[in-house]
């Protein structure tokens, strides 16, 4: 699969702090996540059984191991959700044309004294997902495998646009200091 978090932060970060240099920066993160994919593949073809991290980790290293590998799993997966789950609601506001004009029952609302700020854009989509899985796995599944299509295509549409425009204007449209790593790579 491919994770939401690259919609999330990468436009702001690439326009406000690293520019073109954030092309590096994915360069970079795509050979670690290709090894990561590497071990991964030697793993399942040495336990041929279906299984995860924790499975794989059980029968390499032990149960007190692949204890901490679960629970870490399951930290990773509740820590993600709700961040992807939090950034929806701005990218959402993007489509009403900013945060004011985004209606108010799919606005964040903030109780005021005790800081906590109600989301109801994060709660629709945890419920939908959590929906989903409740259907079980060969609709999650099916789900899951749509989605990464359409993850697909839109990366590769925007990494074909991307490229053509960077390309054709010389990276120019950035205003940063110190020209391509202005804060290193």
């Amino acid at each position: 699969t491919i994770g939401a978090g690259v919609y999330i932060l990468v436009g702001t970060v690439a326009r406000e702090q690293t520019g073109p240099a954030l092309s590096i920066s994915f360069l970079i993160a795509g050979i670690a996540a290709a090894l990561s994919a590497f071990c991964y593949a030697e793993l399942a073809s040495r336990c041929p059984s279906a299984g995860s991290a924790y499975h794989y980790a059980y029968i390499c290293i032990g149960e007190g191991a692949a204890w901490l590998v679960g629970w870490a799993l399951i930290l990773e997966y509740t820590i993600g959700g709700s961040a992807i789950a939090r950034g929806l609601t701005p990218n959402l506001a993007l489509f009403f044309g900013g945060e004011e004009k985004l209606p108010s029952y799919l606005a964040r609302h903030a109780i005021p004294g005790i800081g906590i700020v109600i989301d109801p854009c994060a709660a629709v989509l945890v419920l939908a997902v959590t929906v989903l899985l409740c259907m079980g796995i060969k609709e999650s599944s099916l789900a899951q495998t749509i989605v990464t299509t359409i993850n697909i295509c839109g990366m590769l549409f925007i990494i074909t646009a991307g490229g053509y425009l960077a390309f054709k204007t010389g990276w120019v449209g950035y205003d940063l200091p110190s020209g391509y790593f202005p804060f290193g790579v």
